[in-house]
């Protein structure tokens, strides 16, 4: 679990060129600027919570209540998700497997 956010966010900061290519030809330069200052933005997130949990990792029952502010964070992202999927329709697979990560494994994982 713990390789998710660091692969993920590390790809995402400093690999993804166009993580945006079905809506990348539809948006002016402008707008594609700003999506993927954010993206790299939430991907240096995400690789910084990967970084948080393996400096827990040897030692996680000493920092149980920072790792359960994590995964709390993490499932609330889960909620963010959800609401989207709600919101704006069905997203690709990918995306459903890691909102049912979010909003089920990381509360098992807080208890």
């Amino acid at each position: 679990m713990i390789c998710i956010p660091l692969v993920t966010g590390f790809a995402g900061t400093f690999f993804k060129t166009d993580p945006f290519l079905p809506i990348s030809v539809l948006l002016p330069e402008q707008e594609l600027s700003i999506l993927d200052n954010e993206w790299r933005f939430f991907s240096a997130i995400w690789l910084s919570v990967g970084a948080c949990f393996l400096w827990m990792l040897p030692h996680v029952e000493k920092h149980a209540q920072f790792f359960q502010l994590l995964l709390s964070l993490i499932a609330a992202g889960g909620v963010g998700r959800a609401i989207s999927w709600v919101l704006r329709g069905t997203p690709p697979t990918d995306l459903i497997i890691f909102t049912l990560i979010e909003l089920i494994v990381c509360p098992l994982l807080i208890l």
